[in-house]
């Protein structure tokens, strides 16, 4: 029951963040949103993606929402 309350949350937190942002997104957190939108649909098209994603390139925040969307679309496939 504690899992499902975790992934709850993490999904929340995720389709919390599928707003558009005021500034101009960098081209990182534009893959990273529409792996986001991807990722529900083809779990396993997003893993692909999340794969070939260079992390040194990404902030600590677009390592972070990486990191979650790798869990859920993991999440999803199983």
């Amino acid at each position: 029951m504690e899992f499902l309350r975790i992934i709850g949350i993490l999904m929340l937190v995720t389709l919390c963040s599928c707003v558009k942002h005021k500034l101009p997104p960098s081209p990182e957190e534009d893959m990273l949103y529409r792996v986001e939108c991807l990722y529900q649909m083809k779990p396993d098209s997003a893993l692909l993606v999340l794969d070939n994603l260079n992390l040194t390139a990404l902030s600590e925040k677009e390592r972070a929402h990486y990191c979650l969307l790798r869990a859920n679309a993991a999440y999803q496939i199983n």
